[in-house]
């Protein structure tokens, strides 16, 4: 494994993309999913990326890359067209900054995984920059099986797992709810609110004095 797998949180974190085209488009829109603080360095853009600078979801400095963009960002995303362009990005990033480079990932120190999205529900597919097309492929296959209830699915496990954990319970008995979670029959959303009653009345019970 030549890479150590990560989710990282990017909330509130100072985000810099080099670029203004579509594929620095694309990657904000998911920066902004994650809630990143968004910096755009360009001196022109795609119509996308100014519109997303007039809601207030992002930063756009119309100007040509220096090193001094860099400072503070928390992670930076090198996305021109320009192959100098990027790969001065990745020499002027510090050591301790996130960096990836759109078009040579080896250049920085992170790739991005083709990633299915089922809200809480996140499988990432990589194969270390190899074959980005292999890794959409099997993201595509993986999404049949699992479909959009699974961001449903997961929520309720999550609830599940809060009220069970405030509960007065076994170390046996909350591990045994938790495998029981997992059959077939907790996809069915009326058994999911069946469920959800059963433990909120086991945490009043447990709350009682």
């Amino acid at each position: 494994m030549d890479h150590y797998p990560l989710m990282v949180d990017l909330k509130n974190k100072k985000t810099v993309v080099i670029g203004g085209g579509k594929v620095a488009l694309r990657k904000i829109h998911s920066l902004l999913e994650a809630g990143a603080n968004i910096v755009v360095v360009s001196p022109e853009s795609v119509p996308g990326i100014g519109e997303l600078e007039k809601e207030g979801n992002l930063i756009w400095w119309r100007k040509k890359f220096t090193p001094d963009d860099l400072f503070d960002a928390f992670l930076i995303i090198a996305a021109t067209d320009n192959q100098e362009v990027n790969e001065s990005v990745a020499r002027s990033a510090f050591p301790h900054q996130l960096v990836n480079v759109v078009d040579n990932p080896k250049l920085g120190n992170f790739h991005m995984p083709s990633v299915l999205d089922r809200g809480r529900f996140t499988i990432a597919v990589s194969t270390g920059g190899a074959s980005p097309a292999l890794t959409r492929k099997v993201r595509d296959e993986i999404s049949e099986a699992y479909d959009e209830s699974y961001g449903r699915y997961v929520d309720f496990l999550h609830k599940c797992r809060e009220l069970i954990k405030l509960g007065e319970l076994e170390r046996e008995q909350r591990e045994s709810l938790f495998g029981q979670l997992l059959e077939p029959q907790y996809h069915d959303p009326v058994r999911q609110e069946e469920m959800l009653s059963e433990l909120e009345g086991l945490r009043k019970e447990g709350a009682e004095p």
